[in-house]
Parts: structure tokens; sequence; C-alpha cells
């Protein structure tokens, strides 16, 4: 098993509250305060930081495995949670 920084959260659980709420990416970047310049939800952030889709960087596509503590309760907080409930 990976070692994982203690400042991270994983998003296992965070993807999996996701998929279970029947909230889409545009209600949770929206809850999350994340738009884009245009107004628009930034949905691509959401999808990437709940490890729905790779991040592509330097030729490499890898998918997120954790956020840091404060991404984390800022996503929990989004979907309709308390921190507390996923240990964050």
């Amino acid at each position: 098993m990976d070692s994982m920084r203690v400042d991270r959260v994983p998003v296992a659980p965070l993807r999996e509250a996701y998929l279970r709420s029947g909230l889409r990416l545009s209600d949770v970047a929206r809850a999350a305060g994340w738009m884009n310049p245009d107004g628009h939800a930034d949905t691509s952030r959401v999808a990437r930081r709940l490890g729905l889709v790779p991040w592509a960087s330097r030729g490499t596509a890898t998918v997120a495995q954790a956020v840091n503590y404060e991404t984390a309760v800022v996503l929990v907080r989004a979907l309709g949670h308390d921190p507390v409930d996923f240990g964050v």
C-alpha cells in the first residue's frame, strides 16, 4: 500500500458519496464556490478532485487518489455532509 502524506485525505469515500448523492458536478461546483471566470460552474475541477477524470500534466495522466485537507472540507460540505462524517 502506498503511503500518503498526513495532510492528504483519500478521495475514494468522497467520490462514492458523490456517486450516491444524485447531485450533478455543477451542483457540487456551485456549492463549493468553484466558478470559472465566465460564471459557469467549474465541473472539471470537481471531477478531477474527486478522481472521476484524470489530470493531464507533462504528458502523463493521473487520477487523484487524495486531496489536501482544505479541499476535502470544501468537497464534503458541497456534498451536503459534515467533514467529521468522513474523518476530516
